[in-house]
């Protein structure tokens, strides 16, 4: 899995690192990874885009990643449960 660009990866990295205090940018793509690895995944439908995503959501660490249907990863953020289950579609359980 990787994502939609490296352009991509370093302007989310600059915009949510402090998210992520003292990550790097390898260590922000890696976190995604382990976030699409270990979190419970559900499908939605961006706001922003309207496009359908997959989420992972990682309720111990609140870590969050989506991904396009066809697995590019295009956000990584800290967040918290009622977001995911607020996002249009949702279908978030856990």
């Amino acid at each position: 899995m990787a994502w939609k660009t490296q352009h991509h990866l370093v302007q989310h990295y600059r915009t949510h690192r402090h998210e992520f205090p003292g990550s790097s940018v390898e260590q922000y793509d890696v976190s995604a990874h382990e976030t699409v690895a270990v979190g419970t995944d559900f499908e939605y439908v961006d706001p922003l885009t309207d496009d359908d995503h997959v989420g992972y959501f990682d309720r111990q660490t609140g870590r969050f990643t989506a991904t396009t249907l066809d697995g590019l990863i295009v956000t990584h953020v800290i967040t918290d449960e009622d977001y995911v289950t607020s996002l249009p579609y949702s279908d978030y359980q856990d």
